[in-house]
């Protein structure tokens, strides 16, 4: 279980609020909360989140199973030069 961490939430009656997260204003962030607290558990929050751009940065080796790339190319998919099987290799 991850580390718990405090969380303030001071909501107004129309739903509208601030949410803080370790002391950190989060609120233009976040879309929906949801509190649950049961008798001698630590309490949980979850925070739904509007996410509007993601991007990620990493290297990987993707497999595409042969019918799979056998769609992809009868929709007009033109596999790049250095494919596997475009030089007679066989599949990865």
């Amino acid at each position: 279980m991850p580390e718990p961490h405090t969380v303030r939430i001071t909501l107004d009656g129309r739903g509208h609020g601030k949410v803080e997260v370790g002391g950190v204003d989060i609120s233009n962030a976040v879309r929906a909360v949801r509190f649950n607290s049961a008798a001698g558990e630590l309490p949980t929050v979850e925070l739904r989140l509007g996410v509007y751009d993601v991007s990620t940065q990493a290297e990987a080796q993707v497999y595409v199973p042969e019918e799979t790339e056998a769609a992809l190319v009868a929709m007009g998919w033109t596999p790049p030069e250095d494919h596997p099987r475009a030089a007679g290799r066989p599949a990865f």
